[in-house]
C-alpha cells in the first residue's frame, strides 16, 4: 500500500476515533496547524471561523476524548494539542491539507462515520435487549 493511501486510511480512522462535529473538525484542522501553541477560545473562535458556543463545546469535547489538553482556571482556560498527538504530526498535516484541498470529502468521511456510529449504537442496544440477567429481586 502506498504511502498516501496509508495516511489517507489513518486520517480517516482518526476522524472516526476522535471527531464527531463538523465543528470539532474545523477546530482541529485550525489547531493543527499551530499545534504546540496554547490557544484561547476566542482565538480559536477568530481563527477557525466557529461560532464561540460551538467552539467551546468541540474545545471541551476535544479535551474530554484526551485529545486537547486545557490549563488555566475558568474563565481564562488555553487548549492544545495533548502530548500524545504532537508527534503523529503526519495527521495533522494531513488533515490541514485535506481540509484546504478536499473538504467535501471531509465532510462525506465525517457523514459516513456519523452513519457507522449509529448504526453501532442501535446494534448495542439491539444486542442489549437479549442479555441474560439473573432473576429479578424484589425489594
Amino acid at each position: 500500500m502506498d504511502d498516501d493511501r496509508q495516511q489517507q486510511i489513518e486520517l480517516e480512522q482518526f476522524l472516526f476515533d476522535y471527531v464527531e462535529t463538523y465543528e470539532e473538525l474545523q477546530v482541529l484542522a485550525c489547531l493543527g496547524v499551530g499545534r504546540e501553541l496554547w490557544w484561547e477560545p476566542e482565538d480559536v473562535t477568530r481563527d477557525c471561523g466557529v461560532e464561540p458556543s460551538a467552539t467551546l463545546a468541540a474545545l471541551e469535547r476535544l479535551t474530554a476524548s484526551g485529545l486537547l489538553v486545557k490549563q488555566g482556571s475558568e474563565p481564562n482556560f488555553k487548549y492544545r494539542l495533548h502530548d500524545d498527538f504532537l508527534g503523529r504530526s503526519y495527521i495533522f498535516d494531513r488533515l490541514a491539507l485535506e481540509y484546504r484541498q478536499n473538504r467535501l470529502q471531509l465532510i462525506e468521511t465525517m457523514t459516513r462515520n456519523a452513519i457507522e456510529r449509529v448504526r453501532a449504537a442501535a446494534l448495542r442496544t439491539f444486542a442489549e435487549c437479549f442479555r441474560m440477567r439473573g432473576p429479578k429481586v424484589d425489594g
